[in-house]
């Protein structure tokens, strides 16, 4: 996220429509878009009629709010922030699919603009860039799983995830204590305020709509089974179950029997969920407990 100021020069499979990839096309069309008006034209009007200010705001730009992260200050700008959101939207995008990742980003887009707006009314200047939303994919991620690795792809590293929100948080607050709140220009143009409030709103939507216990799936109304399935002694019977009990050696000892046993009834209470609620009312380690069960079971 790129904060400009005057006189300164400082911002499962994946279903289609795959909308990260759109995403990304769109910022790199843009950007090219808004440098051939600066350079072939001299014209600033990519900037002007979308960037975040309250002058532009006061001038009736309400769009500004979003199309601020369409916009940025330079090459190095863009693939930073494209990188970010590419890496971790894919997973994301695996977890949550495209139409959820979609409303992620629109947050992710309006809280870095609102927290902007909020230290920053009266001040001049004006605030561009996608990183907002890169940091509400971040705070998703974590907030979905935070136990989960991030592999970074050029040094092949795995970090967990909760320790690079955590290190990129505090360097945004920092930069807000020490830079940016006592109005000073901030430190390369970045605007950390934008940065936190892109974490909050992908903190906010994970409690909203992308984990499975959130207040969407909490509010949704339940499918309530047919008459004759709510007889007594009757249960209604699963749309489908895998039979991953494949009849066991008589060499089995008793002890690795009844822990098959086991295995075997956790996979069906999880299928029987799946069945009833969709795959999307499983939590992060039920998924993976189902993997690996699967796995293993295979194996027999």
């Amino acid at each position: 996220m790129k904060a400009v100021r005057p006189m300164s020069s400082r911002a499962a499979e994946p279903a289609e429509p795959r909308f990260l990839r759109g995403f990304l096309v769109v910022l790199v069309a843009v950007f090219v878009a808004q440098k051939v008006l600066e350079v072939w034209f001299g014209s600033a009007a990519a900037v002007d009629y979308g960037a975040l200010s309250w002058s532009r705001l006061r001038a009736g730009y309400f769009w500004t709010p979003l199309t601020h992260a369409l916009l940025h200050g330079g090459v190095f700008h863009l693939l930073c922030n494209v990188a970010g959101i590419f890496f971790l939207g894919r997973h994301l995008q695996e977890s949550v699919g495209p139409a959820r990742l979609a409303a992620l980003t629109v947050f992710g887009g309006l809280g870095a603009g609102l927290a902007w707006l909020g230290l920053n009314q009266g001040r001049p200047g004006y605030m561009i860039g996608a990183s907002g939303v890169g940091m509400a994919y971040l705070a998703a991620f974590v907030a979905l799983d935070p136990r989960r690795p991030f592999i970074f792809p050029i040094l092949r590293r795995a970090v967990p995830a909760w320790a690079l929100l955590a290190g990129f948080c505090a360097l945004d607050i920092a930069g807000l204590l020490l830079r940016e709140a006592p109005r000073r220009d901030t430190l390369l143009g970045v605007a950390h305020s934008a940065h936190l409030g892109g974490v909050a709103a992908g903190w906010l939507a994970c409690r909203l709509f992308l984990a499975p216990r959130s207040l969407l799936h909490a509010l949704r109304p339940g499918i309530e089974p047919p008459r004759w399935a709510r007889q007594a002694g009757r249960r209604p019977a699963p749309a489908y179950r895998v039979n991953l009990d494949p009849p066991a050696p008589a060499s089995v000892l008793p002890a690795e029997r009844a822990r098959h046993a086991t295995l075997r009834a956790e996979v069906d209470r999880l299928l029987d969920q799946v069945a009833e609620r969709g795959f999307d009312a499983l939590t992060p380690d039920e998924r993976r407990f189902l993997a690996d069960a699967g796995r293993n079971l295979n194996r027999r």
